[in-house]
This record gives structure tokens, C-alpha cells and sequence, in this order.
């Protein structure tokens, strides 16, 4: 079973040149329709470096985990 937890900004300079932060986590989540877990969160203000959400990251990855 693959289980998927993707975790991006509205600052990550990875994605927003391309297309919106949140446009991109549905286009994602849409993608992975078929495996049975899938959660997107997107930061506000958060670059690709996530500097400054590393605990909330550590949260949210454990909050996925158990859940």
C-alpha cells in the first residue's frame, strides 16, 4: 500500500514559477486518485526550504502517520 503526503508553500520557488501552489497540490491529488491515503498541505509563506515550518512539518507528518 503506497500512502502520499505532499507538503509545498506558496513561496516554493519549485512550483509557483510554474503554476499556483494549490492548483498544483489538486493537479497532484487528482493524480494519485487511485492509492488509498493522499493528503496535500500547502504553507502560506512557505519557500521551498520551508525554513521557519519545521515543526509544523514534524506535526503534520506525525498527525499522517497516525492517522
Amino acid at each position: 500500500m503506497t500512502l502520499f503526503l505532499a507538503i509545498t508553500g506558496t513561496k516554493d520557488d519549485g512550483i509557483v514559477p510554474v503554476m499556483d501552489a494549490h492548483g498544483a497540490m489538486k493537479k497532484l491529488e487528482s493524480e494519485l486518485k487511485s492509492s488509498p491515503k493522499v493528503k496535500t498541505i500547502v504553507y502560506d509563506g512557505a519557500k521551498h526550504s520551508f525554513d521557519g515550518f519545521g515543526e509544523r512539518i514534524v506535526k503534520d507528518v506525525i498527525d499522517f502517520v497516525k492517522s
